[in-house]
């Protein structure tokens, strides 16, 4: 009686394993290849080339502008010169930067495939997210 509720235990574990591999290699081949599509560089985001539709990756090296709110319209008329180039996401505690700032990326190519403008959505935080579609 007990080596048949080993048995049943051990069954019960191996099913559960098999289970849980399968769902993880179909979810693989289900889900979206995002590291394959274009990659954010020096602030910019070239979708040429990209097929209409899908996932895009928002990982890559944005313009930061610190001690400054930017709007769009202010760089629209002045284009100002970016402080630096962050990589997000990522750890920025290595930055000594207090205060307020603004993240920036450009997109280019957004609109020539009849995509939608992307949505910031809320960050919880207080910088503006200025997306230029170039």
């Amino acid at each position: 009686m007990a080596k048949e509720k080993i048995n049943k235990k051990r069954l019960w574990v191996l099913l559960s394993l098999a289970g849980i591999t399968l769902a993880a290699v179909l979810l693989m081949f289900l889900l979206p290849d995002i590291s394959s599509g274009p990659k954010i560089e020096n602030g910019v985001l070239d979708l040429g080339g990209q097929k209409s539709g899908g996932t895009i990756s928002l990982d890559g090296e944005w313009d930061f502008y610190w001690e400054r709110f930017l709007t769009y319209e202010e760089f629209l008329q002045e284009n100002p010169e970016s402080d630096l180039t962050v990589k997000a996401p990522g750890a920025w505690n290595s930055y000594k930067i207090n205060g307020k700032k603004t993240v920036r990326l450009r997109v280019r190519h957004l609109c020539a495939q009849g995509r939608k403008r992307p949505f910031g959505g809320n960050a919880g935080t207080a910088h503006p997210r200025i997306f230029d579609v170039l």
